[in-house]
C-alpha cells in the first residue's frame, strides 16, 4: 500500500514530508493525533511533539518487521521483504535530505508515544500476528443525533438487518434472496438514491438511505448483513447478533476473516448468486451455534459503554500530556 502511494520515490517523499514539516512549523502543536498518517509521522521524527495513533486495527499496524502479510499465500514470499527494503531505502534517502531521524526498520514509522487501538481482539487481524501483544481500548461508533428509529416490518418470520453499499457487488441478489426467503428486512444503504429506495421497498422489506439509529435497529434483528465495515460489525457484535459479511475492501476482508474465526459469522463467497445468498442466510438463522458464539462475545463486553469512549480517550490524552510552560 505504501509503495502505491509514492513511497518508492525518494524525491516525491522528500517533498511530501517537507510539506508536513512546514505545516507543523506553522501550527507548532504540542500533540498530533493521527489515524494511520505515516507521512505526517515521518515529519515528526526526532521532534518533541507527542505522537498519538488512533485506529481500529488495520490502520494501526504492530511494530514488527516485515509487516504481516494480508494473505496466507504471501507469508513466505520473498517479494514482501524486498519491497519493504526498497521502501525503507527510499524513505531514509528522503529523511537524510531533510536532516530527519532515519528509520532502522519500516515499522519505525509507527513509533508512537501512545496508541489507542479502538477495536476488540475478536476483530483485530493483527492479533494473531503479534502473539496477543496488543492492548485494546474498545471500538468507537455512534448514532448521529438526527438518526431515525426505524423498526422491522411487521409480520411473522425472522428479521434481517442489512447495512450495505448499493454499489457493492451482490446488493441486488441479496435483496432478492431476502425476499425469496420470506424474511422481514430493514436494508440501510447510504449511497442509494431515495427514489430507488422507495421502489425497492415492499411490505416485508424496508429499504432506506437515511441515517438510522443502529442500536435500535439491531435490537430487532435476528441476523446482520454488511460489507464488513468496522463500526457496523462492532455494533452487531456488542448486540450479540450473527453476521453475514460481503467485503468490498481489503480491511473489510481481514475483519471478515477474524469474524469467521470467532465462529459468529460467515462470508459470502459468490455475491452475484442468489441461491448462495439464500443458503448462507438460512444457515446462519438455522444453526444456533452462530447465535451462541455471538452472545458469548456480547456477554463478555456487557459493561462496555461506547458512548463514553471518546471522552475517555480525551481524558487519557490530557492526563498524559505535559503542560507547556508559559513565557
Amino acid at each position: 500500500m505504501l509503495a502505491s502511494c509514492g513511497y518508492l520515490d525518494a524525491g516525491l517523499m522528500s517533498g511530501l514530508v517537507a510539506a508536513w514539516k512546514e505545516l507543523f512549523k506553522l501550527f507548532d502543536p504540542d500533540v498530533v493525533i493521527g489515524q494511520h498518517a505515516p507521512t505526517a509521522l515521518l515529519a515528526l521524527r526526532g521532534s518533541s511533539v507527542r505522537k498519538i495513533g488512533l485506529g481500529h486495527g488495520f490502520d494501526l499496524p504492530p511494530r514488527i518487521s516485515p509487516f504481516p502479510a494480508w494473505r496466507k499465500s504471501m507469508d513466505k514470499e520473498p517479494t514482501l521483504e524486498l519491497v519493504e527494503a526498497a521502501i525503507l531505502k527510499s524513505v531514509n534517502q528522503a529523511m537524510q535530505t531533510l536532516r530527519l531521524q532515519k528509520l532502522e526498520r519500516l515499522s519505525d514509522i509507527f513509533d508512537l508515544d501512545d496508541r489507542f487501538l479502538c477495536t476488540f481482539p475478536e476483530l483485530d487481524w493483527y492479533r494473531a500476528k503479534t502473539n496477543g501483544g496488543r492492548k485494546y481500548f474498545g471500538a468507537i461508533f455512534s448514532s448521529p443525533q438526527d438518526a431515525v428509529k426505524l423498526g422491522m416490518p411487521t409480520g411473522s418470520g425472522n428479521a434481517v438487518l442489512a447495512y450495505v453499499q448499493a454499489a457493492s457487488e451482490g446488493f441486488v441478489p441479496m435483496l432478492e434472496a431476502i425476499r425469496q426467503s420470506n424474511l422481514r428486512g430493514l436494508v440501510i444503504s447510504p449511497d442509494l438514491n431515495p427514489r430507488k429506495a422507495r421502489t425497492l421497498t415492499t411490505d416485508r422489506i424496508v429499504v432506506t438511505n437515511r441515517l438510522v439509529d443502529l442500536p435500535h435497529a439491531l435490537s430487532q434483528a435476528d441476523l446482520v448483513i454488511s460489507n464488513g465495515g468496522h463500526g457496523v460489525v462492532a455494533a452487531a457484535l456488542l448486540a450479540g447478533k450473527p453476521q453475514l459479511l460481503n467485503p468490498v475492501y481489503v480491511e473489510q476482508s481481514l475483519t471478515a476473516l477474524r469474524c469467521e474465526k470467532g465462529r459468529f459469522s460467515q462470508s459470502i463467497k459468490a455475491p452475484t448468486d442468489i441461491e448462495h445468498w439464500k443458503r448462507a442466510i438460512n444457515q446462519l438463522l438455522r444453526e444456533k451455534a452462530f447465535m451462541t458464539e455471538a452472545m458469548k462475545v456480547a456477554e463478555k463486553y456487557r459493561s462496555y459503554d461506547v458512548a463514553r469512549q471518546v471522552s475517555r480517550i480525551v481524558d487519557v490524552i490530557d492526563q498524559r500530556q505535559p503542560k507547556r510552560a508559559l513565557h
